[in-house]
């Protein structure tokens, strides 16, 4: 099942050698569409702990 599980010796020459299984499963290119959702995704979980923990989430000396 592409995605999901690969059978593959491990390269130990590899200078990037990962040991998670997930580094090395096949992937299909992200589309503009899928893209877009991730990124309006992430806005509106960062407005959102913005909106929660504004005050407590801002760095000493970086505030407003």
């Amino acid at each position: 099942m592409p995605k999901f599980y690969k059978t593959t010796p491990i390269d130990f020459s590899d200078p990037l050698l990962e040991l998670l299984p997930e580094a090395y499963l096949d992937t299909e290119p992200l589309s503009a569409a899928d893209l877009e959702k991730a990124i309006d995704e992430m806005a509106r979980q960062t407005a959102a702990f913005l909106v929660r923990f504004g005050r407590e989430a801002t760095v000493e000396g970086f505030e407003k």
